[in-house]
């Protein structure tokens, strides 16, 4: 029997996030081209062995940050807020910046903290469930 389909303008939408592999491959090949492209250049061995370590630094944080243990869940509720849920944690409302890319194989959106700090939010097919990944295209693409 099948499950009873779920309007897309249905709220609360709950995002269990988790990090996209597709994006860290994509990040990581990134990342090993820019060093192989900095060899290329030809540029004097102290400057290459400075930008390398600076490039592979980041890279560092970038895997820090995407393969850390903290477990996020976004939600946008019955009264359209977005809301940050983090285990142990209260609820922080985040606003919705414009300019959310919504593509049929990847969802972007960027939230404004209270306290001024900006966050991104990479969702893919492989991060999040097809079924709720259609609902919040449907909702940006068409919300008031």
């Amino acid at each position: 029997m099948e499950s009873p389909q779920i309007s897309p303008f249905e709220l609360p939408i709950l995002i269990h996030y988790r990090p996209s592999r597709q994006v860290a491959v994509f990040n990581s090949v990134l990342h090993v081209g820019a060093v192989c492209c900095l060899f290329l250049a030809q540029l004097p061995l102290v400057v290459s062995v400075l930008i390398t370590a600076i490039i592979l630094g980041h890279y560092g944080c970038y895997l820090r940050r995407v393969l850390g243990p903290q477990q996020l869940c976004l939600q946008l509720d019955r009264h359209e807020r977005w809301l940050l849920l983090q285990a142990g944690q209260e609820a922080v409302e985040l606003r919705l910046l414009p300019g959310a890319l919504v593509h049929p194989r990847v969802v972007v959106l960027c939230f404004r903290e209270p306290d001024g700090r900006t966050r991104s939010c990479v969702l893919t097919h492989d991060n999040l469930d097809a079924q709720t990944l259609r609902r919040l295209r449907v909702r940006l693409r068409w919300s008031k």
